[in-house]
């Protein structure tokens, strides 16, 4: 969707202001949860705690060349900088859905749904922290491969965008990946008419060759990073990193208990908590009204919160007291 010039300026000139509330509010340096090692990591090219997060371990190193601060509060900058794209891309995607108001309605919209998400209680957290970059990067990821399959009307060429985003994706927090893949396929499954055997196998090359960032796994520990959890030196290492098997004994007590209270804790707080003014209460009419006029994007956008929610709910284990 096309904007003016004075548009541009203005959509420019919000998101700026949000940035620099992000800047007001980054941590000067680290937070007490895995951010020392998150920072350790970016530092030294170096391997976290399984799955790994190769991908942000490379972006933070560049990140880490900025002149400004120190190193540690240059990869919370990091954190804040892929939440307001995040932000900003939400926008051009929700506004992009009432292409027939006035363009003022739009960005009105946009605008809302961006602020809505930005300064929600997760998002505004993980935005000030190291740590909180691979959450950032991952809500950016997942909104460029919906953007990207939302688009494939107008070209296959952002199926295969899709393809390799979600392979790269993959390499950051690949357990949320994974846990909406159904609602990626929902909607290419609605497209099916629109891709041959071919493009879908072209498109699997595009994701193997995202994916191929777990690499860096392998080549730093070979070449004697400063920092790795583990030696990732053969297939049999990087399928231990990536499948997080040091995790497993803990992840199969989940009882039928955990998951009732996590799925109530989640909605509860979703509704009630997270959002500011109570925005969350917007949820239900806004997916009634969607599933009107959208409905494919609106039902894959739908399947993919129900996909997340019951993930944590299923599998997440925590202490009573720290639900989320």
């Amino acid at each position: 969707m096309k904007y003016s010039l004075r548009e541009k300026v203005v959509i420019a000139a919000v998101f700026a202001v949000f940035f620099c509330v992000y800047l007001a509010n980054i941590a000067p340096a680290i937070n007490s949860d895995d951010s020392p090692e998150t920072v350790i990591a970016c530092h030294t090219l170096g391997v976290q705690h399984p799955p790994g997060y190769p991908l942000i371990a490379m972006l933070g190193k560049v990140f880490i060349q900025l002149p400004a601060g120190s190193v540690m509060f240059r990869v919370n900058l990091m954190s804040a900088f892929f939440n307001v794209l995040a932000g900003l891309l939400l926008f051009f995607m929700v506004s992009g859905f009432f292409s027939g108001r006035k363009t003022y309605e739009r960005m009105f919209i946009g605008f809302t749904a961006a602020a809505i998400y930005m300064f929600s209680a997760t998002a505004w957290l993980q935005a000030s922290t190291a740590k909180g970059g691979i959450y950032t990067l991952n809500s950016l990821l997942t909104l460029i491969c919906f953007w990207a399959i939302f688009n494939i009307k107008k070209s296959i060429r952002y199926f295969y965008l899709f393809g390799f985003i979600w392979g790269v994706s993959m390499g950051n927090h690949w357990t949320s990946t994974a846990a909406i893949a159904p609602a990626f396929l929902l909607y290419l499954f609605f497209r099916r008419r629109l891709i041959t055997p071919g493009q879908a196998g072209i498109a699997a090359v595009f994701f193997l060759a995202g994916a191929s960032v777990y690499l860096f796994a392998v080549i730093r520990t070979l070449g004697g990073a400063a920092y790795g959890w583990g030696e990732i030196r053969s297939v049999q290492d990087l399928f231990w990193l990536i499948t997080r098997a040091q995790y497993a004994g803990i992840e199969v007590k989940h009882t039928l208990g955990d998951t009732l209270n996590l799925l109530s804790y989640h909605i509860r707080n979703f509704f009630l908590k997270e959002t500011p003014l109570l925005a969350g209460l917007l949820f239900i009419p806004g997916v009634w009204r969607a599933l009107k006029t959208r409905r494919d994007e609106a039902a894959a956008l739908l399947a993919a919160y129900v996909m997340i929610v019951l993930s944590l709910s299923l599998i997440h284990i925590s202490e009573p007291t720290r639900p989320y």
